[in-house]
């Protein structure tokens, strides 16, 4: 099962979305980290 949540609440300071992919493979989780500017 893939859980794909985005906040786009994760800080005032640099603004930036939060993207949180976790795998249900054992207990290894992967974010993704999507800054809004674009590639930082």
């Amino acid at each position: 099962m893939l859980l794909c949540v985005v906040f786009s609440m994760a800080g005032l300071n640099h603004m930036f979305y939060r993207v949180g992919c976790a795998t249900k493979r054992g207990n290894r989780a992967r974010f993704y980290y999507v800054t809004n500017e674009g590639d930082t």
